[in-house]
């Protein structure tokens, strides 16, 4: 505090030269004034009127002896100085006092504003999100409609693909049958060469053809049938019999391939698996006059005469006209020694084609039973 008064008097000291020459005591109320107008401006107003009026400048005695004249100059001067202190102070005060209200007044403008462009920014922040928003919906929009079109040319796409793939298969399968046609063809070619060889004769060319045949398509059933048939016909038996085989893994319903089977097996003396090739063949096709023929020819082999009968008759109603038959139940009567029967049979045979008959009946051994007859004499020797 006392700082403070000393820095205040040096103040009022450098304000005016004159105030120097106040006294102490003065000075120091004058500083105690301007103090509490400083620190409390709303006591200054009621300071100023009871400070003028016990203002002890104006009462004070100038301890050193001076001429009325000077002490009512210096008097008059001393009151002027503290007016125009008075005056700076009160204006001070005014400033003071003003200052807060119009700093207060600019804040409430400022904040006013400043309320405002906040409310602005708000709306624009909440049209900016409105705006957003829309924009993100119609994006949205617009990203499901693309979907569903892309998701529709993709199906589309899927779709054209699949026919694509379907025509390429049927493309791919059309070459490929035609591949197999053209082999079928040269296979069958091959074959047909075969078979113009066996019917001339030449049964080891005949077997090189179908061989050929065999390796371009060795699916022919038909190939490997006829191939049985030529190596029978060489004597080939076993093979014959595995040449048969092969055709009836292909077709396993082949009623030639059961026949054929059946005889090659009687010619290696097994007439029993030659029977039952035999009973596949007339299963398959029961019209099958020759397969019934040869079913009997092996039956009388196994020495079952009356199941050989059988047969023949079966055959014989379906091929009336096949001398064999007619000559094959003769020589089955005559091993049972049924010499009518046998000789009725013979001449069914004979009539049928009796050359081939007659020459067949000179040598039979089956007929030794019924040789002694004169019937058979005059039947095989006209």
């Amino acid at each position: 505090m006392m700082k403070l008064q000393h820095q205040m008097a040096k103040a009022l000291t450098g304000f005016n030269p004159r105030v120097n020459r106040l006294p102490q005591g003065r000075a120091n109320d004058c500083l105690k004034v301007v103090i509490s107008v400083l620190l409390f401006p709303s006591l200054s107003l009621m300071l100023t009127q009871p400070l003028k009026a016990a203002s002890p400048l104006s009462v004070q005695a100038n301890p050193v002896p001076l001429n009325a004249q000077v002490q009512e100059a210096v008097q008059a001067e001393l009151d002027q100085a503290y007016r125009r202190t008075f005056a700076a102070l009160n204006l001070l005060l005014i400033v003071l006092i003003i200052l807060p209200t119009a700093s207060a007044i600019v804040a409430w403008f400022l904040l006013s504003r400043l309320g405002e462009k906040t409310a602005i920014a708000q709306q624009e922040i909440e049209s900016l999100q409105v705006d957003a928003s829309s924009q993100l919906e119609r994006l949205i929009e617009e990203t499901k409609t693309a979907l569903h079109d892309l998701l529709e040319k993709n199906t589309l796409a899927e779709e054209t693909l699949n026919k694509l793939n379907a025509k390429l298969e049927t493309i791919e399968s059309a070459n490929s049958k035609l591949a197999i046609d053209r082999q079928d063809e040269l296979a069958i070619s091959y074959a047909k060469q075969g078979e113009q060889l066996f019917i001339e004769g030449n049964y080891e060319a005949a077997i090189n053809a179908h061989n050929k045949a065999l390796e371009i398509q060795p699916n022919l059933a038909e190939v490997w049938n006829n191939r049985g048939v030529i190596l029978t016909k060489l004597k080939r038996y076993s093979e014959a019999i595995s040449s048969y085989n092969q055709a009836l893994q292909i077709r396993s319903d082949y009623p030639d391939a059961w026949n054929n089977q059946g005889v090659a097996l009687g010619k290696i003396k097994d007439y029993k698996m030659a029977v039952t090739a035999y009973d596949r063949a007339v299963d398959l096709k029961p019209d099958y006059g020759e397969a019934w023929n040869n079913r009997g020819s092996a039956l009388i082999q196994l020495k079952k005469y009356d199941e050989a009968i059988q047969s023949y008759q079966k055959a014989a109603d379906l091929k009336p006209d096949f001398y064999l038959i007619w000559y094959n139940q003769a020589r089955c009567y005559g091993l049972q020694g049924k010499v009518d029967l046998a000789l009725e049979s013979l001449k069914k045979a004979i009539q049928i084609k009796p050359e081939a008959s007659r020459n067949l009946a000179q040598k039979e051994s089956d007929f030794e039973s019924i040789r002694s007859d004169q019937r058979f004499t005059e039947l095989v020797t006209k």
